[in-house]
Formats: structure tokens, C-alpha cells, sequence
């Protein structure tokens, strides 16, 4: 019995200690982890705000969808499996937004050749892919600080995925 006291001192302090660096170490992986995922999340935000704004009669759209497809990559990249769903959605949503611009693109292009576009024309042409661009990102964003679940980002995936497949 006198020696389970001294014992007993120094054990407990020591597993009270191991527990805390675990502790630690787990908050520092998971905090290291948030930072690198951010980081890629930003080149994605990033080419989506360019696209909010973009004017496709003074700038090239292929530039920025490329530029949007590799940052999604990237981001993907950065992922554990545990997050997978958002760099699913993004594919997805970049699937739906090349076939806006390239069809705001398109009509555009018709409607140029026929004739001369006011400002409100060519808005109401682009306002389409100009709302995808605002709604991906704004969705993206919230999803990256809680406020979407990984569930609405599933049902928003799905839906986009049925559309296509009764276009098909």
C-alpha cells in the first residue's frame, strides 16, 4: 500500500498528460486539414466570383471554365473521404455551368450576328450562367463555413444529375 501512493502519483498526471497531447495532436491535425482545404477552396471561389461579373463580348469564357474545372481538381485533391460529397457537387455543378455559358454563349453570338444588343439584352441573355456562377458559390461558401449540410449538397447533385440524364 506505500508504494501504489507514489505510484498512483505519477501515473495519473502521466495518462491525464498522454490524453491532452492526443488531444492536442488531433485538434492540430484536423485545424492543419481545415487550412489546406480552404486554401483549395479558395482558387474555386475565386473563378466562380470572376464569373458572377463576367462579360463574355470583352472576355473569353474557355479561360475561366478551364480555370474553374483544374481549381475543382485541385480542391478534390485536398480532400478526405469524409468531405467527398462537396468535390462531387462541385463536378457536377461545373457540368451544368459549362452548358449555360456555352448556351448563353451560343445565343449571344446568334443574337450579335442579327442585330445589336442594349445592356438589358445582353444581361437577360447571361443571366442564367451569371446566377449559376452566384448560386454555386454562395452555396459553396456556405457549405465550407456549416451552414449546408452535405445532405443538400446530395439533393442538389442528384437533381442536377437527373436533369442531364432526361436531356440525354
Amino acid at each position: 500500500m506505500s508504494v501504489a501512493i507514489p505510484v498512483a502519483a505519477i501515473l495519473i498526471p502521466t495518462v491525464i498528460a498522454v490524453r491532452l497531447a492526443r488531444n492536442e495532436r488531433s485538434v492540430s491535425v484536423r485545424s492543419h486539414y481545415l487550412e489546406r482545404r480552404h486554401g483549395a477552396a479558395r482558387g474555386v471561389i475565386v473563378a466562380l466570383s470572376d464569373m458572377i461579373s463576367m462579360d463574355p463580348t470583352a472576355e473569353m469564357v474557355e479561360p475561366l471554365l478551364r480555370g474553374l474545372r483544374g481549381s475543382i481538381a485541385v480542391y478534390r485533391a485536398s480532400l478526405t473521404a469524409d468531405d467527398a460529397v462537396s468535390g462531387h457537387w462541385l463536378v457536377t455543378r461545373q457540368l451544368q455551368g459549362a452548358e449555360l455559358w456555352t448556351a448563353a454563349h451560343g445565343r449571344l453570338a446568334f443574337e450579335l450576328a442579327r442585330r445589336t444588343l442594349s445592356t438589358g439584352d445582353t444581361a437577360q441573355i447571361l443571366q442564367p450562367a451569371h446566377m449559376w456562377a452566384h448560386d454555386t458559390m454562395e452555396t459553396f461558401s456556405e457549405w465550407l463555413s456549416g451552414q449546408v449540410q452535405d445532405a443538400d449538397l446530395q439533393a442538389d447533385s442528384a437533381r442536377l444529375i437527373a436533369e442531364r440524364g432526361s436531356r440525354v
